[in-house]
């Protein structure tokens, strides 16, 4: 396994080009300096295969949601220059892992599990501490993870035209993390740079991406409120910074920016400050280390409209060029 390097800066900073924001929130750059800091970790995906010491490639690995597709490590590669997770219409690869209720396939890549992802279909979102009932979760360390400072990641998504499509990038609780003692989702925080639904929400005209930070408003003390087991209406709740645009977000690179520290959480999409969340928001901004994820899922049937014809539009590819994660000089 190669190891991440930090040696390389590429991509620079791009043009964010047909950017019509659909909050403001009258947030501009900061007229006072800009805070130091240093990178402490980076992958540059510059090899030919993924570094195992740093990330794992799920297999077999479902996540609930009614999602359709079925994460294969089939779909993960690294080639020139960047990390790709491929989505494909493939109902017989998916059978052939005994799995024939998926008809896509996809690919996962996190920092965060040392060990397996749950190939349980009835397993939805994560729990804490060693993965207990309800998780997709089965190890209690982290490859890396970190607690605040500035996490950039330079991709490119899977065309918005494949309607079904939902590519991510978003760091979760470690599973090692002690404090509070139970992590378990949505009670732990779970802070998303990018999320980018294709057209197949009726509502939807053209190619929405967003950041969201996803908590519980009751604590979540308890391993009985995890995941699925959430009244998800009464206890959920999303802080939500949406972004159109009339550009198609596999035409280009863009860089997603999280800024996180003790008492806010900071987004940013070509070094454009678009959305910030205050502890006066939330009770409270995250405090223990979190672990990265990319990923491309395939939205259920209830709730996003499926391809009469999928083969026409897939297979779809999320690129991504490089993470960077750096922490606040003091």
């Amino acid at each position: 396994a190669e190891r991440s390097r930090c040696t390389r800066m590429r991509g620079g900073k791009l043009a964010s080009a047909g950017l019509v924001l659909a909050f403001t929130f009258g947030l501009k750059h900061n007229a006072h300096a800009e805070p130091a800091y240093r990178m402490v970790f980076s992958d540059e995906f510059d090899g030919t295969t993924l570094n195992t010491s740093t990330w794992t490639a799920a297999d077999n690995f479902t996540h609930g949601n009614t999602e359709l597709q079925l994460y294969v490590e089939s779909a993960v590669a690294v080639a020139d220059g960047v990390l790709r997770l491929t989505t494909q219409y493939d109902p017989a690869l998916a059978a052939s892992y005994g799995q024939p209720g998926y008809e896509y396939t996809s690919g996962w890549v996190d920092s965060g599990i040392a060990g397996a992802h749950s190939a349980d279909p009835t397993t939805s979102e994560f729990a804490g501490v060693g993965g207990t009932a309800g998780t997709g979760v089965t190890d209690s360390a982290s490859k890396f993870s970190q607690a605040f400072g500035k996490w950039e990641v330079r991709a490119k998504l899977p065309s918005y035209k494949a309607a079904e499509i939902w590519p991510a990038i978003w760091v979760m609780p470690a599973p090692e993390a002690t404090n509070p003692p139970h992590l378990c989702w949505p009670a732990g925080g779970e802070i998303d740079l990018m999320e980018m639904w294709g057209l197949g929400q009726a509502s939807e005209t053209v190619s929405p991406s967003q950041s969201t930070y996803h908590y519980t408003t009751n604590g979540g003390d308890a391993p009985a409120e995890c995941g699925s087991d959430y009244d998800m209406f009464d206890t959920y709740e999303p802080n939500q910074f949406r972004f159109d645009t009339d550009q198609d977000w596999a035409d280009d690179f863009h860089v997603w920016t999280l800024v996180w520290n003790t008492t806010s959480i900071n987004y940013f999409v070509d070094d454009q400050l678009y959305g910030t969340i205050t502890a006066t928001d939330l009770t409270p901004v995250p405090q223990t280390p979190f672990y990265a994820i990319f990923n491309t899922a395939i939205c259920g049937e209830s709730w996003c409209h499926i391809d009469e014809d999928p083969g026409a539009l897939f297979p779809v590819v999320h690129e991504i060029d490089y993470i960077r994660v750096y922490e606040l000089v003091e």
